[in-house]
Order: structure tokens, then C-alpha cells, then sequence
């Protein structure tokens, strides 16, 4: 929450209501709130993909090759906490260019944009090898492997508007949130709905490209990775929250005080219709120690 609101000052310029109104729609948010209050996996995920994009906004807004040592830090500390770091390198693959140009048209400036690349390799794998050296000796090859295996896995025998599907199709994730969560997919919905606006009226800034194309691209990794529940999109959350949030800066384009309005509405509106279903609950509240013991007996190695 934190972060979103950080990431939200720097993608608003300034303006702090704005980035207040999207940190609160992420801290109401059902699928936020079991990943933090659970402190499951997602919540170290999410914390460390918010950090990551802070610190790509603020190369945004500042110019300062610098940072890339923090994206460097961000990414290394990721490669120890989960398999998304593989694909969270690509969206870094595609984001690079947008954070450097047209900075690095001009031979000086290129050469310190070099320097600090390399440098930000550099902090990674160091930071890799000291949280988990083992990743850089193999284990990278095993983790990525265990993360093709499970992009097939999705719910079996799905039931969705009545109709039983052997595996969940990709538009579930849009099906469960219409209907469980209506509120927030459509202020999600409404914060893409603006953008050609904003580009039209030349407001759509380079921030808002940063946070727009990362958000497409996590939400193309969640649909191609494995669909169990609403709760495996907990890491796209915030980043739809800050999407959201350009339908109020839209707004306020129109008359600045007028989000104070509609984020009270929206506040009534979602804690009316809020609700905490998870497709887990009882798998999630069936002890599986002895599961994940036999397990462990068979791959356990001496030594």
C-alpha cells in the first residue's frame, strides 16, 4: 500500500490525493487483504514488484541513471523470493527502452547510462549470490522449469455461469471479478477507458506509459501462467489500482476537487458490495503438513 502511494505521487506529479485514493482502493482490496493479513508469498511478490516499479518511476521522472542500481538491488533480492523474477526480466526488457530514450541518443549521457546498467547487473548478481547462490549454480534452471509445469495447471472442472469447464478458461479471471468484485474491475476498466483521452489532450505522460505497459504485460503473464482463483492476480492489483487512478486524474483535469467527490462514492460503493470469497478456503483451511512432509522425504538428499 505504501508503495502504490509512492508510485502514485510520481505518476500524478504531485498530486497526493490522487496517489491517497489509489494506496486506499488497494488497501480495501479483498484479494490484497488475505495476501497481506496471510502473509503468503504474493505479499512479498507484490511489495517486491511495487518497489521495483517505484524506483523505474522515478528514473522516469528524474533523468538520473542512478537508479537503475536500485532496480538492480530490486530485481537481485526477487531472484531469491520467487519464479516471477524470470518474467519480471523481461518486463524490464521492455520497459528499458522507454526509461533511457531519448537520453541515450547523446554520447555523454549514453555512456553514464552504460556505466550504471552495468553497474545494476552487477548489484544483481551480487545480491543473488548472497541471498540465494544457489540459483546462480543451477537452481535458476529447476525454478523455471517448475514454472512452465505449472502455466498448465488452472482449476479442474470449473463451473462458470452454470457450465462446467475440464480446465478454467483465460477470461475466468474477468468472469470471477464481474461477479465478485464488480467495483473494482470496473474502476480498472475505467482507468484504460481514459487513456485515449489523456492522449489526446497530450496528458499522457511517460510515467503513465510505465505503469500502463507493466501493467499489461503482469496481466498477460497471469493469464499465461497457471488460473486457480481470483487470488493469483493479488500481484496485478496494485497496478491496476494505479490504472484506476487515471480515471480520477482524468477527471480532475475537468475540476480538480471533483475525485474528492467520487472517491467518497466510491468508498460507500465498495465497502457495500465488498466481499472476501476465495475459490482456496477450505483446501487453504486443511492442514497439509503431513503432505508436504512425505514430500520433502522423497527429494530430501544427505548431506
Amino acid at each position: 500500500v505504501g508503495f502504490t502511494y509512492l508510485c502514485g505521487v510520481v505518476l500524478f506529479r504531485g498530486r497526493r490525493e490522487l496517489a491517497i485514493g489509489v494506496g486506499l482502493l488497494v488497501l480495501f482490496t479483498p484479494m490484497q487483504i488475505r495476501a497481506g493479513s496471510h502473509a503468503i508469498p504474493w505479499a512479498l511478490i507484490t511489495l517486491n514488484l511495487m518497489v521495483i516499479l517505484w524506483l523505474c518511476l522515478k528514473h522516469s521522472e528524474t533523468r538520473r541513471p542512478q537508479w537503475m542500481l536500485g532496480i538492480g538491488l530490486g530485481l537481485g533480492v526477487l531472484f531469491a523470493v520467487s519464479e516471477i523474477f524470470l518474467p519480471t526480466l523481461l518486463v524490464m526488457a521492455c520497459l528499458m527502452p522507454i526509461l533511457i530514450f531519448p537520453e541515450v541518443r547523446d554520447p555523454a549521457q549514453r555512456k553514464q547510462i552504460l556505466l550504471y546498467a552495468g553497474a545494476g547487473v552487477g548489484v544483481l548478481l551480487l545480491t543473488a549470490s548472497v541471498l540465494w547462490p544457489a540459483g546462480l549454480r543451477g537452481s535458476t534452471l529447476t525454478m523455471l522449469r517448475h514454472y512452465m509445469e505449472v502455466s498448465t495447471q488452472s482449476v479442474e472442472h470449473a463451473t462458470i455461469g452454470g457450465k462446467v469447464y475440464e480446465r478454467a478458461p483465460k477470461w475466468a479471471y474477468l468472469y470471477w471479478y464481474w461477479r465478485d468484485y464488480r467495483p473494482y474491475l470496473i474502476l480498472y476498466m475505467a482507468g484504460f477507458a481514459v487513456i485515449p483521452l489523456l492522449l489526446l489532450y497530450k496528458r499522457f505522460t511517460r510515467e503513465m506509459v510505465v505503469v500502463v505497459l507493466t501493467t499489461l504485460l503482469f496481466l498477460a503473464v497471469a493469464h499465461k501462467a497457471h488460473i486457480i482463483g481470483p487470488q493469483y492476480l493479488a500481484h496485478c492489483l496494485p497496478l491496476l489500482s494505479l490504472v484506476a487512478g487515471l480515471a480520477l486524474y482524468g477527471v480532475s483535469l475537468l475540476w480538480r476537487p471533483l475525485p474528492f467527490a467520487l472517491m467518497v462514492g466510491l468508498g460507500f460503493w465498495v465497502t457495500g458490495q465488498q466481499k472476501t470469497k476465495f475459490i482456496e478456503d477450505e483446501l487453504a483451511m486443511t492442514p497439509r503438513t503431513a503432505q508436504a512432509a512425505n514430500y520433502l522425504k522423497t527429494v530430501w538428499k544427505q548431506g
